[in-house]
């Protein structure tokens, strides 16, 4: 059983966690949009616009979760630097290994395709299993079976990325459009970081009420 304490944990862990998906995101995509007038375009500019996404997506997530795990663990401030090192890797080397496989194309990055959304759900996926391996750091020492975050880590970061392309694909099926709408961009990215807030809050939650002996 759950204390009320561990439920408004839990609740803080995925509002929060969801808040940083959505504001990480926006101004993840915002910032590497921007910097195509000035570097140009091509593979290596992209790799480098996506390995900044997937930094300040990683930065603000684990800023939230790190404002609501203080209180439970020390030394938690190494929980941020992790989170941008994982997602950061992933967006710079899944692109990469994507163009090398697949040559460059602009459909690289169309999450109205399912077979893309697929790779990123991969590449994102390895992602959170680095950012988790390098929070196993943080959790192992304060309480027990630690090493089972890298793997929730990783599902939870997997299955977001696959919960927006879901929608995505939905939104260009339903409207039938090249640009769906801003309401349908928001929806995307908000069912990813609910995703991901449930899914590593209950793993969280799990491991905080079984303290290391």
């Amino acid at each position: 059983m759950h204390s009320d304490s561990d439920r408004r944990f839990r609740r803080r862990w995925v509002g929060g966690t969801t808040i940083g998906w959505v504001v990480g995101f926006v101004v993840g995509l915002n910032v590497a949009s921007s910097s195509e007038p000035l570097l140009g375009t091509g593979p290596l500019q992209s790799v480098l616009a996506y390995a900044v996404l997937g930094g300040f997506v990683g930065l603000v997530v684990g800023l939230m979760q790190w404002r609501v795990l203080r209180r439970r663990i020390s030394q938690s401030g190494a929980w941020v630097t992790a989170s941008v090192a994982g997602l950061g890797i992933a967006g710079g080397a899944g692109y990469g290994l994507a163009v090398l496989i697949f040559g460059y194309s602009r459909d690289l990055e169309d999450l109205a395709n399912p077979a893309a959304v697929l790779g990123w759900t991969l590449v994102t996926a390895g992602g959170g299993a680095i950012a988790g391996l390098l929070q196993w750091r943080v959790l192992r020492s304060q309480v027990r079976q630690a090493g089972s975050w890298v793997a929730a880590s990783a599902l939870g970061w997997g299955l977001s990325t696959a919960a927006m392309g879901s929608v995505a694909v939905a939104s260009f099926r339903i409207v039938g459009d090249s640009n769906p709408g801003i309401l349908w961009f928001l929806a995307a990215i908000l069912a990813a970081g609910i995703v991901l807030g449930v899914i590593t809050g209950a793993a969280i939650v799990r491991r905080l009420i079984e303290p290391s002996s």
